[in-house]
């Protein structure tokens, strides 16, 4: 919370771990993020395979019958059993069944997981049904299983994943809510274990494929790629991603899953870690928009075709075309929080840091209404930069020291330098540097993440030359 970087007078060096702690943050609000990171103009696509391949495929069952599940649904296949009602009031029961049929409907939006329809399970409720036996039954390898307990108008739900296999928990989870508001517990729940089951089921699917000795399908190929989006985000991690994607392409050239994967890791990879040599970063933006233009005649509706478009035109001095892929952006996937961080940035290049701090202060107050306990990182990054150009120094530095903390990376520590510079503590300012030198060795003034670019403001521009090369220069960053 703000109270916390108030309180703060200096920022260590790198924390282990903020890598795990950002995953979650983008678990939680959806798909890779594209952020130009405060004053970096440093484009950060991250981890989201599940939004790029993930289709609304709901199933429809044609009786109560169990359903089982095809021989090839191997691991990615799940029962959600009828949650039990443990609170001791019936009127309360009905609770357990909400929260069956969400979890259900939730699972079933994977188009290559199957998913019992929840009709089936719930021919199930109040009989005893071991989890062993629930998977021979519906013929699935993974079982949810989950109780409703209160106290008053307090509900816990507690939720339990099993692999049948094994016969080992694989995942557990409890959840607090108010009776009174069932559906914003819901959605505490639905994001609590949204992406958590998904991603033990794709690693074990996966696990599957691979030992195979058999050649492997498009679908074999999307889900080693789908099951890599949760690991370790480095160069190497996404040029396998790439291999991979790659290959599923020379099987289905016009497979637009494949077509737009690759166009995402393909903007992950030049926008986060940053291709040095121009030709290569070149030709790998221009074959990420092809790519995202092609799938976008085949399949118009995911949104990661404009993610993609608008991370080329923004890196590409062209504004409009930037904001108009945004904005088709949010009205393909309303209410993600990246939109509006992403749409402050932009503001803030174009000259207009009052709209970008009104962007901003939306995804930060949405993030913290969804989840109060871990503030939305990218609105928090985008602050400093915004208030600096604001002439806010005092909050620059207050936001700038709790993004540095919350995200320990060059980025903020860029914006920490800068901060500390333009409010005369010169010492810690070249604290900072030492730790984003440690984190990009090569980073210098001539090759900064905030240069301008064309199509930026001529604001941005003087901002740049007048405050922040000779705050960088100071500090201690290399020219």
């Amino acid at each position: 919370m703000i109270d916390k970087a108030d309180a703060a007078d200096t920022v260590a060096g790198p924390v282990v771990g903020w890598r795990t702690r950002l995953l979650e943050q983008l678990k939680r609000f959806k798909g890779p993020v594209i952020a130009i990171a405060s004053v970096g103009a440093v484009l950060s696509g991250l981890v989201g395979y599940w939004n790029v391949y993930r289709t609304v495929s709901v199933a429809t069952p044609t009786s109560t019958a169990a359903i089982a599940a095809p021989a090839s649904a191997g691991a990615l296949s799940i029962v959600v059993l009828p949650f039990t009602n443990q609170t001791g009031d019936p009127q309360k029961a009905h609770v357990a069944d909400v929260l069956t049929a969400s979890f259900t409907s939730h699972v079933s939006r994977w188009s290559s997981f199957h998913v019992v329809p929840a009709a089936s399970a719930l021919t199930y409720k109040d009989k005893a049904l071991t989890v062993q036996q629930a998977g021979k039954e519906f013929g699935v390898r993974f079982v949810l299983t989950g109780s409703v307990l209160s106290s008053g108008d307090m509900l816990r739900i507690s939720a339990q994943l099993t692999d049948t296999q094994s016969d080992k928990q694989v995942w557990a989870k409890t959840f607090d809510g108010d009776f009174g508001n069932l559906l914003a517990l819901q959605d505490q729940v639905s994001r609590g274990f949204y992406f958590d089951i998904g991603q033990k089921m794709m690693a074990a699917a996966a696990r599957e494929i691979e030992t195979r000795k058999s050649s492997q399908t498009v679908a074999d190929l999307m889900v080693r790629v789908n099951a890599m989006g949760w690991d370790t985000f480095t160069r190497e991690h996404l040029q396998k991603q790439e291999s991979l994607l790659r290959q599923a392409l020379a099987l289905e050239p016009d497979n637009p899953r494949p077509m737009m994967g690759l166009a995402v890791t393909l903007t992950n990879l030049v926008g986060f870690l940053h291709i040095t040599e121009e030709g290569a970063k070149e030709a790998a933006w221009t074959e990420a928009r092809d790519l995202a233009l092609k799938a976008k005649k085949i399949s118009p509706d995911p949104w990661l075709i404009y993610y993609v478009l608008y991370s080329y035109a923004v890196t590409h001095g062209d504004p409009l075309g930037a904001r108009v892929a945004l904005e088709t952006w949010m009205t393909k996937d309303p209410g993600n929080l990246y939109t509006y961080t992403n749409m402050g940035n932009l503001e803030l290049r174009t000259g207009e840091p009052a709209r970008a701090l009104e962007m901003h202060t939306k995804a930060y107050t949405e993030g913290n209404k969804s989840d109060p306990d871990h503030p939305f990182a990218m609105a928090i990054i985008g602050m400093s930069g915004i208030y600096m150009r604001l002439g806010d120094d005092d909050a620059a530095l207050k936001w700038a020291i709790k993004a540095a903390q919350m995200f320990p990376q060059k980025w903020t520590y860029s914006d920490l330098a800068l901060a500390y510079t333009l409010k005369g503590e010169d010492a810690k300012a070249r604290d900072a540097v030492a730790n984003l030198l440690q984190l990009d060795p090569e980073v210098k003034v001539s090759v900064h993440y905030d240069k301008p670019r064309p199509g930026d403001s001529a604001a941005y521009r003087e901002f740049w030359e007048k405050k922040e090369v000779p705050a960088l220069r100071k500090a201690g960053l290399p020219e």
